[in-house]
């Protein structure tokens, strides 16, 4: 049994204010009642979805944005392990040409 929303309103009205409503009466607003029902279930069913779905889509923007610092933070030690390589070798060369400036004792 469908009740039109205008009908549902004015039984609900009475319904909500004490008035009597005949057994007829009781039973279109009951059935307005569970078509309000349903509906709303189905807006948050609806709504529900579009959530888990935007949370997916975040869930998968952050395992991305983790997964680039992550290959970022490894390239940085590797530069990192590579500049203190390069350190000691001009520090060595430094020491090399040091020896060689010094004047030979003889």
């Amino acid at each position: 049994m469908q009740v039109e929303d205008e009908l549902g309103v004015k039984l609900h009205d009475r319904a909500t204010r004490g008035l009597t409503l005949s057994e007829d009466e009781r039973t279109q607003l009951q059935a307005w009642y569970d078509e309000k029902d349903l509906e709303e279930t189905a807006m948050l069913r609806a709504s529900r979805k579009r959530n888990d779905h935007q949370e997916s889509k975040a869930d998968d923007r952050l395992n991305e944005t983790l997964a680039l610092i992550s290959s970022l933070s490894k390239k940085i030690r590797e530069t990192e392990a590579e500049n203190e390589l390069l350190r000691q070798e001009i520090a060595a060369l430094r020491r090399r040409l040091a020896e060689k400036s010094q004047p030979m004792a003889a």
